[in-house]
């Protein structure tokens, strides 16, 4: 019997031996590194040791998540990366995880982020551009706005007003705070270039002139002036033009090179007035419908010089008579105190008061060469 027990147990010690060559080989000291890899991975992945972890998991290959896992990893320092506001590093990382968890809405912060840097440093195209393409997203659509507010102050402060218009025109579009008044402003500049041109080749173009005079008023009351331009070997006079839709035309002329113009809005009155020497000769002129045309000549003097031609019986020889003759009509003759109640009537305002209320519109001079 205690043979018998002996055999067995030496029996189980051989079995027990076999068991154990094998479980080494099979889940012996490969498997028990692997699962110890495995084990401090998931704690350097816990302490935010990424880089450390993801070298690990990768030794692992395929083992357990290990592949998961490493994403993870990546995931981890691109979220590092934007606490250190390394935005376009973190993009990357997110890039190449693709599906992975919210990653999507990862590049988005990182794209809205790299956007915000560039419109705090002025960097207004780069920018409007990532702004563009994030759409809806956050403020992105104000910040686009903001971007071309700023491109258009850049273009502005540079005097190419063109550019500048065209942003401001479509900013405006959108009721953007501020963009109308810099679009009148920026359409102003455009007008006053325009006009620039035109008075330097009316001074290269006449070079016997001794001065080319112009004026600037807006008549239109549409934000933008017109200008009066006189070239004196011109026999057409005063030419009056505006600036409208990114071109110079021509509203109006003036036969005579008045030195005195007033403007009434109230009575849409251009009063223009030669001067006087004993006598005086003015002209009225109205805007209508994109033009300035003259609708009254008013002559003043006295009545030795319009004897031949007044009524008979109706003045004395005492008289200061106004001759007025309205565009196409017969002249009209009154006294001063008629014309007065007359003018007051037809226009609305006081013919003295064209002298006292308005401000004239100043001529400037430009010397042509000579």
């Amino acid at each position: 019997m205690r043979g018998k027990n002996k055999e067995i147990r030496i029996l189980l010690c051989v079995l027990l031996l076999v068991a154990g060559v094998v479980g080494v080989e099979i889940f012996g000291v490969p498997a028990m590194k692997k699962y110890q890899t495995y084990q401090k991975a998931e704690q350097f992945l816990q302490d935010g040791k990424y880089e450390e972890a993801k070298t690990m998991y990768w030794s692992l290959g395929e083992y357990r998540n290990a592949q998961e896992q490493r994403k993870a990893c990546d995931y981890g320092m691109a979220e590092q990366l934007m606490k250190k506001k390394d935005y376009e590093s973190a993009k990357m990382l997110y890039e190449e995880l693709k599906t992975y968890v919210d990653t999507k809405d990862k590049i988005k912060q990182c794209d809205y982020k790299i956007a915000e840097g560039y419109r705090k440093e002025k960097s207004y195209e780069e920018a409007a551009k990532i702004f563009k393409e994030l759409g809806s997203y956050k403020e992105s659509a104000q910040k686009l706005l903001d971007c071309k507010n700023g491109m258009a102050e850049r273009y502005f402060g540079k005097c190419d007003y063109q550019k500048a218009y065209e942003l401001y025109d479509e900013l405006t579009q959108v009721n953007y705070k501020g963009a109308k008044l810099k679009r009148q402003e920026t359409l102003q500049k455009l007008a006053h270039k325009a006009y620039d041109e035109i008075i330097e080749n009316a001074k290269n173009s006449n070079p016997n002139s001794y001065s080319i005079s112009y004026a600037y008023y807006d008549i239109s009351e549409d934000g933008v002036d017109e200008m009066f331009l006189y070239t004196p070997c011109e026999s057409s006079g005063v030419k009056i033009v505006t600036y409208k839709d990114g071109q110079v035309e021509e509203i109006g002329t003036m036969i005579w090179d008045y030195p005195y113009m007033r403007y009434s809005p109230e009575a849409n009155i251009l009063f223009a007035d030669a001067g006087s020497c004993g006598c005086s000769n003015n002209e009225i002129f109205q805007y209508k419908d994109g033009k300035i045309e003259s609708v009254a000549d008013i002559h003043a003097t006295d009545y030795k010089y319009l004897k031949d031609e007044l009524p008979k019986g109706k003045f004395k020889k005492k008289d200061f008579i106004y001759r007025y003759t309205e565009t196409d009509k017969e002249p009209q003759y009154f006294t001063i105190q008629e014309f007065e109640a007359m003018f007051q009537k037809k226009y609305k305002v006081a013919y003295d008061d064209l002298w006292e209320l308005y401000e004239p519109i100043e001529w400037n001079y430009e010397s042509a060469e000579w």
